[in-house]
């Protein structure tokens, strides 16, 4: 349930690379910022997932209520926070 709750797109910024879209594609929840190419994300517990091949980025959403607001990228400090549109 959680792994199907944080799909969506999430934008950090106003130009038309500034955003990530996550999804769940053949069973795998993956990554993309716009443009790139898609990663797929490791749960490492709670909302905190890691992508393919880099297990010291963290990729965390949050929750607010029932809802999933924003994901956080950290590699160990945070790089980025995005808000979902």
């Amino acid at each position: 349930a959680d792994r199907d709750a944080v799909g969506g797109r999430y934008s950090f910024g106003p130009g038309p690379r500034d955003r990530f879209d996550v999804d769940v594609t053949n069973d795998r929840l993956g990554i993309q910022r716009a443009g790139g190419n898609r990663s797929l994300l490791f749960h490492t517990g709670g909302l905190v997932f890691y992508p393919s091949g880099v297990p010291s980025v963290r990729i965390a959403f949050t929750r607010e209520g029932t809802a999933v607001t924003r994901v956080t990228v950290a590699d160990p400090e945070v790089i980025v926070t995005a808000q979902r549109v």
